[in-house]
């Protein structure tokens, strides 16, 4: 299977690296397209796949 542009960007990624993580979740939504009055949900949708990414980096093991 072959890794999408945003899973390329992760690949060699440091987890805190926020560029790459912004790069690659930029990626991932650059074919999202807004319906009516919604265009904001897209803005909305990175910002909390950053944080959860984030959150998730801290966790314990």
């Amino acid at each position: 299977m072959a890794l999408s542009a945003a899973d390329q960007q992760l690949a060699g990624a440091e987890i805190g690296d926020r560029e790459a993580l912004s790069t690659a979740i930029e990626q991932s939504f650059a074919e999202a397209r807004p319906l009516s009055q919604n265009a904001y949900k897209i803005e909305l949708a990175k910002t909390a796949a950053l944080r959860a990414i984030e959150r998730a980096a801290r966790m314990p093991s």
